[in-house]
């Protein structure tokens, strides 16, 4: 059996790889995102996880997780854009998560930090480019401890490589 359809699929991969042509979707997990969770400002994805000082002890090891995201248009180009959510954890009993963005499939803006032991229902981008974020919290005198129960959402938008946070109807 010839062994060209197999170098040719090869080739032909490697190629969309290169070019960009693999599906945003595809790449988000193995992408380098700047977030303040880690000491080097910046953690590059393996297959949606990143570890630093990944031989050292829980106390000084952070870590890094992909969670939920959607695919959108964030700034009226025709390229697709993307809004994940990554959760840190680190030596403490800490879980903070972050709100990150990837416009026209090139490198990431700088991730926004949502919260600390929240509970991430939801993410989506809607027609007009708006992300909302929904998940669990706690009230203002709760302790961190606590089960987070009470529902928040907040909605962004993308402007001039950041994100803005834009008034959100209640959910009352």
């Amino acid at each position: 059996m010839t062994k060209i359809p197999y170098i040719i699929s090869f080739l032909l991969i490697t190629l969309s790889m290169m070019s960009g042509c693999v599906a945003l979707p595809d790449r988000l997990p193995h992408m380098r995102y700047p977030i303040d969770a880690v000491e080097s400002g910046m953690a590059q994805l393996n297959y949606g996880f990143y570890a630093e000082n990944p031989d050292e002890s829980s106390a000084t090891r952070t870590e890094v997780r992909m969670g939920r995201w959607a695919e959108g248009d964030l700034n009226g180009s025709v390229r697709k854009d993307a809004a994940l959510i990554l959760e840190s954890t680190g030596g403490g009993s800490g879980r903070f998560s972050y709100l990150a963005v990837v416009i026209d499939g090139r490198s990431p803006i700088p991730a926004l930090f949502l919260g600390d032991r929240i509970k991430i229902k939801g993410i989506e981008i809607s027609t007009d480019g708006i992300i909302t974020v929904h998940w669990l919290g706690r009230g203002e005198n709760e302790a961190m401890a606590s089960e987070p129960t009470i529902p928040i959402q907040k909605s962004y938008v993308y402007h001039n490589e950041s994100l803005l946070e834009v008034a959100t109807p209640s959910l009352n």
